[in-house]
C-alpha cells in the first residue's frame, strides 16, 4: 500500500511540476525607475499592445508577464505623470526577456478643463466627428462609450482636416463586447474631403467584470461572429487555405467600384500573392493595384473591401496581423471599421487554434 501512494505521490509531483513549468514559459520580468532620482516606481501599468495581456509594478518596481503567446509584440510602459515607452519583443516558444525601464518625467502643455460649458461649440461638432470615424459603422449595433472624453483635443491645420489628440489615455467601454479599454491616442488625422483616416492607438483591454455566465457566452458569441467579418480572418484564411475553401473570393483588379460587372482577376490560389518567408513565422503579401475582397455569408453577399498596399510587399504574421505601421490602405466595408468593432490580438490569436487547426 505505500509504494502504491509513494508512486501516486511521485507521479503526482511529476505532473503539476510539468504543469508549473508550463505556465511560466515566455517570462518577461522587469524593473521601472524614475530616470531623475533613480527611485522604483510602483503601480506602472505594463501591457503587451492590442492585448489583455498587462501587469502593474510591485512596490519594489518590478514586473512579471508570463504565458505570453509567442510572436513579435510592443511592450508598453506607462504612468500618470510619466512620458509612455515601450519597446519591441520577440517571444518565441520558451522565452525569458528582462527589461530595466527609466521613465521620464511628463510635462503638461494644457490644463485640465472640468466645466462643460468652458468648450466651445465647435468642440462639440468635433467630438461627433472624431467619434463617428474612431468608433466606426458596423452592419451590428455596437454599444460603445468614452468615459473621459473632455481630455480630447481638436486641431484644424486646414479646415478640411481633424486632428486629434490626448494627453491621457480614453477610457472606453464596450458593452457589446465585454471590454473596458484604455487607448492611447498615437495618431488621429481626419481628411473630409479625400476621406482618408490615418490612425494610430495603443490599446489594452480589459474583460468588463461580471458573474452572469449567460452574459459571459452572449459576448463570447458576439466576439467570434466579429472576427470572423474581420479583415484579420481573411488574412488568415489567405495563409492557410485556397480560396476555393472559403467564404472569400478575391480579385486582382485596379477598378475600386463595388458594382462593376468587370471585377478583375479571379484569384483561386494565393500563391501568386503570398508568400512564406523562410526565417519566420511571418509571410510576404505583394500584389499592384488593389485586392477586393467579397465576403460570402449563407451563401449571400455580405460585404466587399478592397486592399491596397501602402509598400511594394508588406508582412503579415502567423496570426493573420500586418508587421508594419500603416501597412494598408483600405476601402469598402474594412474602412469603416473602428475602435468598436476590434478585439485583442490574444483574442485572436485562441479563435487562430479553433478555426484554423491542421
Amino acid at each position: 500500500m505505500k509504494r502504491i501512494l509513494l508512486l501516486i505521490y511521485f507521479v503526482t509531483t511529476a505532473v503539476l511540476s510539468e504543469l508549473f513549468a508550463l505556465s511560466y514559459e515566455n517570462v518577461i520580468t522587469g524593473k521601472i525607475k524614475d530616470e531623475s532620482t533613480g527611485d522604483p516606481l510602483s503601480y506602472v501599468n505594463i501591457f503587451i499592445n492590442n492585448t489583455t495581456w498587462g501587469t502593474t509594478t510591485d512596490l519594489n518596481g518590478s514586473f512579471k508577464l508570463f504565458s505570453i503567446s509567442s510572436g513579435k509584440y510592443e511592450i508598453v510602459f506607462s504612468m500618470i505623470g510619466y512620458e509612455t515607452q515601450s519597446r519591441i519583443i520577440n517571444v518565441g516558444d520558451t522565452t525569458e526577456i528582462f527589461i530595466e525601464i527609466l521613465l521620464h518625467p511628463k510635462i503638461y502643455t494644457t490644463k485640465e478643463i472640468d466645466v462643460i460649458a468652458e468648450r466651445p461649440e465647435q468642440w462639440f461638432e468635433d467630438l461627433k466627428d472624431f467619434k463617428e470615424k474612431f468608433f466606426g459603422y458596423s452592419s451590428v449595433p455596437i454599444k460603445c462609450s468614452i468615459e473621459n472624453e473632455y481630455y480630447l483635443e481638436f486641431e484644424h491645420p486646414h479646415k478640411n482636416i481633424l486632428i486629434a489628440k490626448c494627453q491621457v489615455p480614453l477610457k472606453i467601454i464596450n458593452y457589446t463586447f465585454g471590454y473596458s479599454i484604455s487607448c492611447e491616442v498615437q495618431k488621429f488625422e481626419y481628411d473630409k474631403w479625400s476621406k482618408e483616416l490615418k490612425q494610430k492607438y495603443r490599446l489594452y483591454y480589459s474583460e468588463l467584470d461580471t458573474s452572469d455566465v449567460e452574459v459571459k457566452q452572449d459576448w463570447a458569441q458576439k466576439r467570434k461572429k466579429m472576427y470572423k467579418k474581420s479583415m484579420y480572418y481573411f488574412l488568415k484564411t489567405l495563409i492557410t487555405k485556397k480560396m476555393s475553401e472559403t467564404e472569400f473570393d478575391i480579385f486582382l483588379t485596379g477598378n475600386v467600384h463595388a458594382y462593376n460587372p468587370s471585377r478583375g482577376f479571379n484569384l483561386q490560389s494565393t500563391d501568386e500573392i503570398l508568400q512564406k518567408n523562410d526565417s519566420a513565422k511571418t509571410y510576404i503579401l505583394k500584389f499592384d493595384d488593389y485586392l477586393r475582397v467579397e465576403r460570402y455569408s449563407n451563401f449571400y453577399l455580405a460585404s466587399i473591401s478592397w486592399i491596397k498596399l501602402n509598400y511594394p510587399f508588406i508582412t503579415i504574421d502567423e496570426y493573420g496581423y500586418p508587421v508594419e505601421d500603416y501597412a494598408v490602405t483600405l476601402l469598402g466595408s474594412w474602412a469603416k471599421s473602428g475602435i468598436a468593432s476590434s478585439l485583442p490580438k490574444n483574442f485572436i490569436i485562441e479563435q487562430n487554434k479553433n478555426y484554423f487547426e491542421e
